[in-house]
C-alpha cells in the first residue's frame, strides 16, 4: 500500500511538475508579479500538495468499491489541478503581448 501510494504521488508530480518549471522560464524577472522565486516556490509547494493529495484519493479508491474508474477520477484530478495552476500562473505573471504592448506606445 505505501508503494502504490508513493507510486502515485511522484507520478503526478514528475508528470506536472517539468510543465510548470517550462512555463516560467520564458519570462524576464520583472513579468512576475511576485517575483520568479516566490513564484516558482507557490507553484511548487501547491504542486507537491496536489501530488500528496492525489496519492491518498488513489489510496482511497484503491479499497472502496465504487463503480466509477479510477482512470476517470484521476484524469479529472489532474485536468483540475492543472486548470488552477494555469489560472494561479496567469494571475502571477504582468508580461503582455507584443501586439498590446505596441498598442499602448505612443506614436512618434
Amino acid at each position: 500500500m505505501a508503494l502504490f501510494f508513493i507510486r502515485h504521488t511522484a507520478g503526478f508530480f514528475v508528470q506536472i511538475y517539468p510543465c510548470m518549471l517550462l512555463c516560467c522560464l520564458p519570462f524576464e524577472e520583472e513579468d512576475y508579479r511576485w517575483g520568479r522565486r516566490k513564484t516558482t516556490a507557490a507553484l511548487t509547494a501547491g504542486f507537491a500538495a496536489a501530488s500528496l493529495l492525489f496519492g491518498i484519493l488513489m489510496t482511497v479508491l484503491l479499497f472502496c468499491d465504487l463503480r466509477t474508474s479510477q482512470v476517470a477520477i484521476a484524469n479529472l484530478y489532474m485536468a483540475g489541478a492543472a486548470a488552477l495552476g494555469a489560472v494561479f500562473f496567469y494571475t502571477a505573471i504582468r508580461a503582455e503581448s507584443a501586439s498590446v504592448a505596441a498598442l499602448r506606445q505612443e506614436p512618434d
